[in-house]
């Protein structure tokens, strides 16, 4: 089961925005593994303090969003600067299909020959390719077109990406979400995504769990990875 979606929590919002997620239940007779990536390789905060302040300074005081205190706090924690430098120079992709997800988190992984667990991001690659809509392209969609154009490209074939290992290098940061790793890394394509049909929107009442991991993956050290967790349990009550 695969959900796409866009960042936020806002039901209604434009699929012209940058950010876009991937949620996915993998299940078989022994194993389960529940992941949950963005189009984003970093993240905007790296411990629970800056995840409540990111989203509590956008809350509306007396019906208006203090757009001023924003901008300076932005400018003054590092996390939330970098993040926006970094959307600053991402494009808007043109479908799903298009797109690019990353788990942010740095997993562990063993090594079926040594045993060792091996720390390792990874991501969805599609296998079209990542293309953008230029500006006078982004003007001729409407707010909800990545969800027809998934639509149309499902009636015709599966839309289908790789899922690659990035192993860390030694120096890369392995337990902040919000650190980007630079440079070459040893790379290992372990399988295809294969999405086949469009089911509607039913998943969106649905659950994706992070900490849900197959044998042979162990947790992220980072202090964002457990709050995500809980995090999810609490929105996934308040929409039911």
């Amino acid at each position: 089961q695969v959900r796409f979606s866009l960042g936020g929590g806002n039901p209604n919002a434009s699929d012209k925005s940058k950010a876009r997620g991937l949620a996915l239940k993998l299940n078989s007779k022994t194993d389960n593994w529940e992941m949950v990536v963005l189009n984003t390789e970093i993240n905007f905060s790296k411990n629970p303090k800056e995840f409540w302040e990111f989203f509590a300074m956008k809350v509306p005081k007396n019906g208006k969003v203090d757009t001023k205190n924003i901008q300076k706090r932005t400018q003054q924690v590092a996390s939330f600067r970098n993040y926006e430098a970094y959307l600053a120079k991402m494009g808007i992709t043109s479908s799903v299909a298009n797109t690019m997800y990353h788990s942010i988190h740095t997993f562990f992984v063993k090594d079926s020959k040594t045993q060792e667990m091996l720390p390792a991001r990874f991501k969805f690659v599609p296998t079209n390719g990542v293309s953008y809509l230029n500006q006078d392209e982004l003007k001729t969609k409407d707010d909800n077109f990545l969800e027809s154009d998934a639509k149309a490209k499902l009636a015709k074939k599966p839309i289908e990406y790789k899922m690659v290992l990035v192993f860390a290098n030694p120096n890369d940061v392995t337990n902040d979400t919000t650190a980007l790793w630079s440079g070459e890394h040893k790379e290992l394509e372990v399988g295809t995504l294969r999405v086949k049909k469009y089911d509607g929107t039913d998943c969106n009442g649905d659950v994706f769990m992070p900490g849900v991991l197959p044998s042979g993956v162990g947790e992220p050290q980072d202090p964002l990875f457990d709050l995500r967790n809980g995090t999810y349990v609490i929105t996934f009550g308040r929409r039911q």
